[in-house]
């Protein structure tokens, strides 16, 4: 079961409706959240029986703050204006104020993982990876609250206190240190350049050989690059394509994508799409000429499919983290094989194939949405 322990779990900071970092700005009067602190601790119960309490973490004379996995120092200006709370794997930091105040106050939440499948498809980023004295990696990832933690009906200008805190995160996260005899590592397990080696690797070989379609898609890589180390002696297919680096599923862990050069930068197109599952690459989605994938607006990935002249569409999904899961959010086809007087549909459950009737106006709304592709600038695989 996903070990979640953010501002749900903690007792100290139960003065909000939902915890010091909970999803949800208070709605009690500051009495009652009193009350309901008084508890013991706040803890979640899991399957398999164990139970795991958050309990206050009090910091030594030089700041620094220890839940026995791993520790952080707090700076010195920070001092008296937050509290933290502690489990097993987790330090979260809350503005004092604004907690005391009935207002939640969480500001960041640090967890520390084992098992990337605790956490994924949740709210966690990654920042890096930890060790401890046997060897095991642990990935290291950061929660930010999704709204308001201050008493925004008091004033909407973020307080001083917490404007400090958040404004720390990144150095807190950077002073991160294993209590377990291993070593962290910022941005460790997160830059394509450490995680995808392998598969450039096997970019390069395939299309320095000239793989045919079959061998291609047999190693999860598009079949387009057989066209293009067949289409023109003049062009060199190892400077023609290329690949990059990002993130687009926003979990902290860059993605890789592959295409060829001149079609990425004028149209967007990318032609593999490859994601970390469970700290190995794995193989996302293929592209070719009448099935094509760019990104929009960095996160999300949108496919524009033909299958002829009378039927065509696009289909937006996001990439769900720690899997090759597509996850669809909204389609869009032409469709004259249906009704050809009436071609245009729309679905918001792509995945289970129901089309609902829309005008062509519709349509031509639906379409422009995600008009603009994101150029990507591929580094060739010469390089």
């Amino acid at each position: 079961m996903k070990k979640k322990i953010i501002a749900l779990l903690l007792a100290g900071c139960m003065a909000a409706t939902a915890g010091c970092g909970g999803t949800e700005a208070a709605t009690k009067p500051a009495g009652d959240a009193a009350e309901e602190s008084t508890a013991e601790a706040a803890s979640e119960e899991y399957s398999d029986g164990q139970e795991t309490t958050a309990k206050e973490l009090k910091a030594d004379a030089n700041g620094v703050l220890s839940n026995g996995l791993f520790s952080i120092t707090m700076p010195k200006d920070t001092e008296g204006i937050y509290v933290a709370y502690g489990t097993d794997d987790s330090i979260e930091i809350c503005d004092k104020e604004a907690s005391e105040s009935g207002f939640g106050g969480f500001v960041f939440s640090i967890q520390g993982y084992a098992d990337p499948e605790e956490y994924s498809g949740g709210l966690d980023v990654k920042k890096g990876e930890m060790t401890d004295s046997k060897g095991t990696i642990y990935d290291i990832t950061v929660v930010d609250p999704t709204d308001v933690q201050w008493d925004f009906e008091k004033s909407d200008k973020m307080p001083d206190t917490y404007a400090k805190l958040a404004s720390c995160e990144e150095d807190v996260i950077k002073s991160l240190k294993s209590d377990v005899g291993g070593e962290f590592v910022y941005g460790g397990g997160t830059k394509g350049e450490e995680l995808y080696g392998d598969v450039i690797a096997q970019f390069r070989k395939a299309i320095s050989e000239g793989w045919d379609a079959q061998k291609l898609e047999d190693n999860d890589m598009s079949t387009i690059y057989f066209v293009v180390t067949q289409t023109d002696d003049n062009i060199d297919p190892m400077k023609a394509t290329g690949y990059a680096y990002m993130d687009i599923n926003a979990d902290g862990i860059d993605e890789l994508v592959t295409g060829e050069i001149e079609e990425a930068k004028t149209i967007g197109t990318v032609y593999d799409i490859y994601t970390m599952v469970n700290r190995k690459p794995a193989h996302v989605v293929s592209g070719w000429d009448r099935n094509r994938y760019y990104l929009s607006t960095g996160t999300i990935i949108v496919n524009d499919f033909s299958d002829s002249a009378a039927s065509s569409g696009r289909i937006m999904y996001i990439l769900t983290p720690n899997t090759t899961e597509l996850f669809p959010q909204i389609g869009v086809k032409y469709d004259a094989t249906e009704d050809e007087s009436k071609p245009w549909y729309v679905s918001h459950s792509p995945e289970t194939d129901e089309w609902e009737s829309i005008t062509e106006a519709e349509y031509d709304e639906y379409m422009g949405r995600n008009e603009e592709a994101e150029k990507i600038d591929l580094t060739p695989f010469a390089e």
